[in-house]
C-alpha cells in the first residue's frame, strides 16, 4: 500500500513538472493557429498577415461574403515579433482580418487582367 502512495506522489510530481516546464522547452517562440477559408501555404499566410497593418477600411458587403465561407482550414505557424505585435494589436479580429485580405487581395488580382481573362478566373472563383 505505501508502494502505491510512492507511485502516485511520483506521478503527480512528474505531472506538475512537465505542465511547469513544458514552455521552457520552446523558449521565447509563439505558436498560433490561423482558421483560414483558403488552404494557403505558410510563406503566404505571413505575407497576408503582415498586409493586415495596411488596412484602412472594411467592405462590409465583403464580410457579409466571407461569413459565407467556412473557414475549414488550420494554419498554426510559429510567429516572428512583428507577427506577435499584430495579433496582440487586433487579438480576436486576426483571422477575420486575414481572410478579408485574402478574399480582397484573390478580387484584386481577377480585376487587373484584361477582361477575357477576368472573366475566365471570375467563372473559376465564383464571383
Amino acid at each position: 500500500m505505501q508502494n502505491l502512495y510512492i507511485l502516485f506522489a511520483k506521478n503527480i510530481f512528474f505531472e506538475v513538472i512537465y505542465i511547469l516546464f513544458r514552455n521552457f522547452k520552446k523558449g521565447d517562440k509563439i505558436q498560433h493557429n490561423f482558421r483560414i477559408y483558403k488552404n494557403l501555404n505558410v510563406r503566404s499566410l505571413r505575407f497576408y498577415l503582415s498586409k493586415i497593418k495596411d488596412i484602412k477600411k472594411l467592405d462590409p458587403q465583403i464580410l457579409g461574403e466571407l461569413s459565407k465561407y467556412p473557414t475549414k482550414y488550420n494554419k498554426t505557424i510559429t510567429l516572428t515579433k512583428e507577427e506577435e505585435e499584430i495579433i496582440k494589436k487586433y487579438g480576436k479580429t486576426t483571422n477575420t482580418l486575414l481572410n478579408y485580405i485574402i478574399y480582397t487581395a484573390k478580387i484584386e488580382i481577377i480585376h487587373n487582367l484584361p477582361e477575357e481573362e477576368e472573366s475566365s478566373l471570375k467563372n473559376l472563383f465564383g464571383l
